[in-house]
């Protein structure tokens, strides 16, 4: 169980992907155990924060929109993000790293 596996999961750690098993978040190479346990853990209330200080995907030359409507889809499945304002989260994430970071996403 990918719960009771990162129940104890030190975020902090430097584990490879390898080390966690499982699908991974589209365009990424983090675990979706990982990124569930990140949402529920860190107090996780909007995408951006998500994408740009929880994991860091800010940096990630592969970020893509499709990453972001999977992080969104998380996030509602959650219950932190109402399914009907997923798309408008997605989008303004986009804008914003577009204006504050230069950010482009991958296609």
């Amino acid at each position: 169980d990918t719960d009771t596996a990162l129940s104890h999961f030190d975020p902090t750690s430097r584990l490879t992907p390898a080390a966690h098993h499982g699908e991974s978040l589209i365009d990424s190479d983090l675990p979706l155990g990982f990124v569930r346990w990140v949402v529920r853990h860190e107090w996780v209330r909007r995408l951006g924060d998500l994408v740009e200080r929880r994991l860091m995907l800010l940096y990630d030359r592969r970020l893509s929109r499709a990453c972001l409507r999977q992080l969104a889809a998380l996030l509602v499945e959650a219950g932190t993000l109402p399914a009907e304002a997923a798309e408008t989260e997605v989008e303004r994430t986009v804008e914003r790293l577009k204006s504050h970071f230069g950010k482009q996403l991958a296609e």
